[in-house]
């Protein structure tokens, strides 16, 4: 179980934001509008500090505006009066994992999901935190678990290609990727992995084809084109110990002329 200790929880009140307010924070987190969310969550715990689904989600939403610390004093002070409250030890975890310490984040997760087991949200973030600490069968293990209850979860099949490329199975890397194409038609990085697993299945040739069609796709991000994410990819591999073969001569080719 997390220590708490490090941290000063706030006194926490009885109350909790009207239905039409939960509404509003729940629907700018789904919909990745952080500062709104955390805007929202904020007013409600003005008024009701012991509103622990407000807390939930500012904490949430501070994670991914970058405020690693507030986010997880968010999420231990609602743990520390709802021991049983799953989302709470999911958002624990996944912040502990953003803060670099894939251990504490994996036993806070583990708590989440001892209480909902079935739910995907916490098994992906299972798999993403072995998957960092390169425990890719157990990783992959989670990240199958999620594609069998969500077949349509968002991005699973992107998980579970670049899984089966780290496991050494092109075969299945090529039929999750076409299955999330299918799934999420404009997700570059299903296409990305179309190409790695060309690569890893030997057929250069149609590698190089694949990887020059995704050269300027823009990642889910906005921002970043398949010709910087194929790099990184590599990169990771081989911080994995995985040797990709041709590399070099696949970066020179997505290379700006």
């Amino acid at each position: 179980m997390l220590r708490i200790t490090s941290f000063l929880l706030l006194i926490l009140l009885s109350g909790g934001a009207t239905a039409s307010a939960a509404t509003a924070m729940e629907t700018a987190l789904t919909a990745r509008r952080w500062d709104e969310a955390a805007r929202l969550a904020g007013e409600s715990l003005a008024s009701a500090p012991g509103d622990s689904e407000a807390r939930t989600v500012r904490g949430f939403a501070r994670a991914r505006l970058g405020d690693h610390a507030g986010s997880l004093a968010d999420f231990l002070a609602v743990l520390a009066v709802e021991t049983g409250n799953a989302r709470a030890w999911h958002g624990a975890g996944k912040t502990l994992r953003m803060l670099g310490d894939l251990t504490a984040g994996r036993a806070a997760n583990d708590r989440a999901l001892a209480l909902a087991p079935d739910t995907a949200d916490y098994l992906v973030e299972r798999g993403v935190n072995l998957f960092l600490a390169h425990a890719f069968a157990a990783s992959s293990e989670a990240f199958e678990r999620v594609h069998a209850l969500a077949p349509g979860y968002p991005g699973i099949n992107a998980y579970r290609a670049e899984l089966f490329l780290y496991l050494g199975d092109a075969t299945a890397a090529r039929a999750a990727a076409e299955e999330g194409l299918r799934r999420e038609p404009g997700y570059g990085i299903h296409r990305i992995n179309l190409a790695h697993a060309a690569l890893f299945a030997g057929d250069l040739p149609g590698a190089k084809e694949l990887y020059l069609a995704c050269a300027d796709l823009i990642d889910m991000d906005g921002v970043t084109p398949g010709r910087d994410l194929v790099p990184q990819d590599f990169a990771k591999m081989r911080a994995a110990g995985i040797e990709v073969p041709h590399r070099a001569e696949i970066e020179t080719l997505l290379k700006k002329p």
